[in-house]
């Protein structure tokens, strides 16, 4: 990152969006009309019910430990209902946490010990998440035959994620600026960034003359959806208007564990408590 004639400017290196995650094992509650590929929110509720329902318990994981990304997966669907992301006080966002309420007997019993939902993904105590695009993309290539990958699930306002940048800088007066300027160069070479990001679980390289590299093998196949969203989703990101963004977070936190996990009632009224909080951490 630099500034330059009163204007800041970065390297960017990778982004990141939300993709889906199924095991297999999930397919047998598949209600026949759900297309993976385009699976809505309300399908992936009634989906992920059907096999809490079948299994005697919730298999879909979020990151229930405070401060991770539940705040990032409950925006994905937020932003499918139009919602303006992270605030409460919007319908899009009671339209996203009612459907988090429907799911109330689909979270994993122990949602509460994930800080990741790839530990519990991977050794099949859960079957079905949202979750980061190269978190989803380790999980995948380590049983390709097990899982299977879509895009973030759609909601009445389209494909919504909650998108991530990753930088690349030189430190000022750094000892060897030559050597860390031919390392950059080097990173950002187009079939070189592609390596490092399929890699890594699956980046969306930001170089255009990467994606021609592009094949059909499993990382392949996670970075092509990733960019799909990128390209066709609702987006958005973390602004530079808060003061404390972890505290933003556990809001969303607590929400979930009193509403969801708690009470299991839906509360409109806990919402506008909470968006009352949201306020107070804006610059």
């Amino acid at each position: 990152m630099t500034v330059f004639d009163g204007k800041r400017y970065f390297l960017p290196v990778g982004a990141d969006v939300y993709l889906t995650l199924i095991n297999k094992k999930a397919l047998q509650y598949k209600p026949e009309d759900v297309d993976i590929e385009n699976i809505t929110w309300e399908q992936l509720a009634e989906w992920a019910n059907l096999v809490a329902q079948g299994e005697g318990e919730g298999k879909f994981a979020v990151t229930g430990v405070p401060m991770k990304s539940l705040i990032y997966q409950i925006g994905a669907i937020t932003l499918s209902y139009g919602g303006n992301w992270p605030n409460l006080d919007n319908p899009g966002a009671v339209a996203a946490w009612y459907l988090v309420y429907k799911m109330k007997d689909a979270f994993a019993p122990a949602v509460q010990t994930y800080d990741d939902t790839r530990p519990p993904m991977k050794r099949e105590e859960t079957w079905m998440t949202v979750a980061h695009s190269a978190r989803v993309g380790e999980v995948y290539k380590s049983n390709p035959t097990q899982f299977i990958i879509a895009p973030a699930p759609k909601g009445p306002a389209g494909r919504g994620s909650v998108a991530g940048t990753s930088g690349l800088a030189i430190v000022k007066g750094t000892k060897h600026f030559d050597l860390a300027l031919k390392f950059l160069e080097y990173m950002t070479r187009p079939d070189i960034i592609l390596k490092s990001h399929k890699g890594t679980g699956g980046f969306i390289p930001p170089v255009d003359e990467a994606i021609n590299y592009l094949g059909d093998d499993i990382e392949d196949q996670v970075v092509k959806n990733a960019i799909k969203v990128l390209k066709e989703g609702v987006l958005s990101y973390i602004a530079p208007t808060w003061k404390d963004w972890g505290q933003v977070k556990l809001v969303y936190d607590e929400i979930f564990k009193k509403m969801i996990l708690q009470d299991k009632r839906f509360e409109p009224d806990l919402l506008e408590f909470y968006q009352i909080k949201i306020n107070s951490l804006k610059k």
